[in-house]
């Protein structure tokens, strides 16, 4: 269960990165805040945007649920807590080195 965890949360990291300012699901990012922003009023989209894509810890109880039964087509049980819990655990032990680190070397290799 340990090495699926670790598995979700590189796969999690990566879509939270894609989603970032010039990488590839950015516009995608930019038509999603437009339309959610504009059928729901503000309160709803800030219960929206951070578990679909602003916050890498939130986004592990979306994605890990997807990727459960996307990747793995596993039944509905106990170990699906777990699961998110541990994928929530690692993203937030990566979260400083995600947000300050990364971050500064997309930026400086622009340049």
């Amino acid at each position: 269960m340990l090495l699926q965890s670790l598995q979700y949360s590189l796969i999690i990291i990566a879509i939270y990165m894609c989603y970032q300012q010039d990488m590839i699901l950015y516009y995608p990012r930019l038509v999603l805040e437009v339309l959610v922003d504009f059928t729901y009023n503000t309160p709803l989209y800030d219960y929206l945007r951070k578990p679909l894509y602003d916050c890498v810890v939130c986004m592990s109880s979306v994605y890990t649920i997807l990727l459960w039964f996307v990747k793995d087509h596993q039944p509905l049980s106990m170990d699906l807590v777990w699961t998110i819990f541990m994928v929530a655990g690692l993203n937030t032990l990566a979260g400083p080195f995600i947000d300050g680190t990364l971050f500064n070397l997309l930026r400086s290799n622009d340049n």
